[in-house]
């Protein structure tokens, strides 16, 4: 089945100063607190308005469906940060690769979260692990998909993203700044993500509940009805086949990732409540991302992280996102191909997970098999294949410094739920993978990296154990 583009434009209400505020908090008898800012939060970034929604239940999966993307775009740059810093103790004795590296496993958490809300509200058939499609169609991108070793400027990008409504007074004057230097660089507009969740919130309240808050129907065309019952959620029965559990994810033991189910209107409103104390609403806690890339943020200044150095967006082909840099060198662009392969597989595996159902007899699965290689594929393949792409050149000349893991995705392998289909996107990305291994093994530079003969017999390995899960063995002969 193809899914149809969700398209989200962006509504700007009157500006809450003067006349704007009183005339947005006119229907409300009394907003205050942390409701108060989170209102003038969202009338300042945009209302985002899901195109041709009609119901509650269809906005909140459009707006699921983004916020999926930004959590995915947002692991994605972590992850690609982290890289950047090595995996060893700063001299004020933190380990910077690990801290950054925790906050992309925490926006994974995030992404299989929104996994369950949408399946929640849409069933099997609203599972969305996309990164690049409604976000690049909206007029008002909430997160550009940028790849970017760490710097001050990068740090500003993601202390933008993550900053709650209320900024603690002793980051006041620092996050002013850093906002700032990442609207200059990229555009970004404060707070538009923290919009997102906060819009969803009151989504899922009730209509008595919603009506103590500032009323977001009549600041912009929302539905008729624009509020979650639970009449909209999809049956238990089918919840219980298809949600994603901390178990199968091998998060049970990480008590800083969320990664919650909802079976009901209120535990989806408690889910989202987690996530924003997490990161991208109001509530700031000491564990924050806000409150660590602030940490970072000052580590930075302070001359105390050191940082690889690697390109900006490296990417080998169409699918590396707006601006980014082509990686040109013969060797460690089929490097870069085989790590883009690796990780749309990885992707592909965690969706077609996902939409697989849960064997009743609680035995394991192609949907335990193909969580258990995500797993295992994140740790072995997707870490290694990173640091030996971020020792690679970008050019034969030795120009452009070195590479990085470009992160190409394909969106076409995520567009239908059938599992013949996917089934036959595995298989075809291995035979490609096949495919360039044997073109490394031929690179004149091949014989120059001794450890990269290990790291191709570890990646067949892998990719025979994935092979296996869809490939029956052939029948003894005689």
């Amino acid at each position: 089945m193809q899914r149809s583009l969700t398209r989200i434009r962006w509504h700007e209400p009157l500006q809450p100063g003067a006349e704007g505020r009183a005339r947005a908090f006119a229907d409300v008898a009394s907003v205050a607190g942390d409701r108060d800012l989170l209102s003038e939060m969202v009338l300042r970034a945009g209302i985002p308005i899901v195109e041709g929604a009609t119901t509650a239940r269809e906005y909140a999966i459009g707006l699921l469906k983004l916020a999926a993307e930004v959590e995915h775009a947002l692991m994605v740059q972590y992850l690609y940060a982290a890289v950047s810093v090595p995996d060893e103790l700063s001299s004020d004795s933190i380990d910077y690769h690990r801290k950054i590296l925790n906050i992309a496993i925490q926006e994974m958490g995030h992404l299989a979260t929104l996994q369950n809300l949408l399946l929640l509200l849409g069933g099997r058939d609203g599972f969305y692990v996309q990164r690049d499609i409604i976000r690049e169609a909206s007029d008002k991108n909430p997160l550009p998909f940028v790849l970017e070793p760490i710097s001050k400027t990068s740090l500003a990008k993601y202390v933008s993203a993550e900053k709650p409504a209320r900024v603690p007074p002793q980051f006041a004057a620092k996050v002013n700044e850093l906002v700032k230097l990442a609207k200059e660089d990229a555009g970004i507009e404060p707070h538009r993500v923290g919009a997102i969740y906060e819009l969803l919130r009151w989504i899922f309240l009730s209509p008595e509940e919603a009506a103590k808050e500032i009323n977001y129907a009549t600041l912009a065309p929302l539905p008729k009805n624009p509020h979650i019952s639970d009449k909209d959620v999809t049956d238990p029965m089918e919840i219980a086949r298809f949600e994603a559990l901390r178990t199968e994810w091998g998060v049970s033991s990480k008590p800083g990732v969320i990664l919650a189910a909802a079976h009901n209107r209120a535990e989806a409103l408690a889910v989202l409540d987690q996530i924003a104390r997490q990161g991208e609403g109001l509530p700031d806690t000491e564990h924050s991302h806000f409150s660590q890339f602030m940490e970072i943020v000052i580590a930075f200044e302070a001359g105390i992280i050191t940082v690889t150095p690697m390109a900006k967006s490296p990417t080998v082909g169409e699918h590396g996102g707006i601006g980014g840099a082509m990686i040109l060198h013969p060797y460690t662009r089929l490097w870069g191909e085989v790590f883009s392969l690796q990780y749309s597989l990885l992707v592909l595996t965690i969706y077609h997970s996902l939409i697989t159902a849960r064997p009743s007899d609680e035995s394991e699965g192609l949907r335990g098999a193909l969580s258990s290689l995500a797993v295992r594929g994140m740790r072995t393949v997707i870490t290694p294949l990173s640091v030996l792409l971020a020792s690679l050149s970008m050019r034969a000349d030795g120009t452009g410094g070195n590479a990085g893991p470009p992160f190409d995705l394909d969106p076409s392998i995520l567009q239908s739920s059938n599992d013949q289909e996917l089934t036959a996107h595995h298989l075809r990305m291995l035979k490609q993978l096949a495919s360039s291994y044997g073109a490394i093994e031929l690179s004149p530079d091949f014989g120059a990296q001794p450890d990269h003969a290990n790291m191709l017999t570890n990646l067949r390995n892998f990719d025979e154990r994935r092979r296996k899960l869809f490939v029956s063995p052939a029948p003894p002969v005689g």
